[in-house]
């Protein structure tokens, strides 16, 4: 049981790249047995294999699966599970399909209802997160300001949203001019880029918004470093409408 264990963990082992779906059925299986012998190392090791098949298998249901079972078996130590899905969307290619099942699955397992509180953030940060994000998806100009005066990171990804954008791109994307400008004297980055591998310039560019693409496009933007200091509030906007689709 033990040489069988290392074999399914070590990843110079069984590669099933053939077969994706039925290689983690049977790393999941090894790391039930690995974890009623005691052998959290195994398990995590295991968990992650299986990981990495599911969204290469392009199954986020199921790499949601694997981040449960982590949880199940490993207790407080299933985030490192968490943090290797995490890690599988910004180490993929971006627009890969690794990087967007990744991705998805990563939005559906803070969802879930047996996803640990501790790690969803503080409450009240993530309302801060989630304003800014409405504010730039809907060009309310005051709430980005109030949300960032508020210590909102502008760089934050959107984990609901495909493509895990940041406000940056979903203000880019409706084309609210006034709303880009405030994140990027945040200090947001545009040459971030969404799991499609898309900028917040190409989000702009793909929707018809020159002025946008070519503020973004600017020596300003392009120097991508966050700026010192808090400008004065802006004069409240009325909010556009939601764009359709999403970045």
């Amino acid at each position: 049981a033990e040489e069988a264990l290392a074999l399914l963990a070590d990843r110079r082992g069984p590669s099933f790249d053939s077969e994706p779906g039925l290689g983690a059925n049977l790393l999941l299986q090894g790391a039930e047995v690995a974890s009623r012998m005691g052998r959290s190392d195994a398990v995590t090791s295991l968990l992650q294999r299986a990981l990495r098949l599911r969204c290469r298998d392009r199954d986020p249901r199921g790499a949601v699966g694997v981040v449960h079972a982590a949880f199940g078996l490993l207790g407080d130590e299933g985030r490192r599970v968490m943090e290797s899905l995490e890690g599988l969307i910004l180490s993929s290619p971006p627009g890969s399909p690794m990087a967007l099942t990744a991705a998805l699955a990563a939005g559906q397992v803070t969802e879930a209802r047996w996803y640990p509180a501790d790690l969803r953030g503080d409450p009240a940060s993530r309302r801060r997160q989630e304003r800014l994000y409405h504010g730039a998806e809907t060009g309310d100009i005051s709430a980005v300001y109030q949300a960032l005066q508020d210590g909102a990171d502008p760089n934050w990804r959107n984990l609901r949203a495909p493509g895990l954008p940041t406000p940056l791109m979903a203000a880019a994307f409706a084309g609210h001019l006034p709303v880009v400008q405030r994140l990027l004297a945040a200090g947001a980055r545009p040459k971030a880029l969404n799991c499609q591998g898309q900028t917040a310039a190409q989000l702009a560019d793909d929707q018809g918004h020159p002025a946008v693409v070519a503020l973004l496009s600017g020596p300003c933007a392009l120097a991508d470093r966050p700026r010192s200091g808090r400008s004065p509030a802006p004069r409240p906007a009325a909010p556009g409408p939601s764009p359709r689709g999403g970045p």
